[in-house]
């Protein structure tokens, strides 16, 4: 785990991803990336600072390629508020967490029901899956 992304193998997936964003032949690119705020920092902040060089007013190209990046993220550690500023973003009612997280709740436990239902998980075992979602 500690050497799956390494700065080599960034810098490899970077310019992979470049090369992809700024071809004219694949038309619109979409990217979607989910979980920013679960990333390692260090890591996270060299991505971010990717990201917006990419959109920068020097890299002109990739917009006329019509790169899409979404990123979907809590804004925390605080450098991503940060370096997400200025561009257009959506933020969720954080009063609506709890609303949330309980309908979260419901879906992982019918989804436990189910499984454990047709695979005759033990209850031991369908409490314990649950517990782990």
């Amino acid at each position: 785990k500690q050497k799956l992304f390494t700065n080599a193998s960034f810098e490899a997936l970077w310019r992979r991803f470049d090369s992809m964003a700024r071809d004219p032949s694949l038309g619109t690119v979409y990217c979607v990336v989910d979980g920013l705020d679960e990333c390692d920092e260090a890591s996270l902040e060299v991505l971010l600072e990717r990201v917006r060089a990419l959109f920068s007013a020097d890299a002109v190209e990739v917009s006329e390629h019509r790169l899409c990046f979404v990123a979907v993220s809590r804004e925390c550690p605080d450098f991503v508020a940060r370096e997400s500023s200025g561009f257009p973003r959506i933020r969720l009612d954080p009063d609506a967490d709890d609303y949330v997280n309980s309908d979260i709740k419901k879906f992982i436990t019918d989804k436990v029901v189910a499984s454990s239902t047709q695979r005759h998980y033990p209850p031991g075992l369908r409490s314990q899956v649950e517990q782990i979602f």
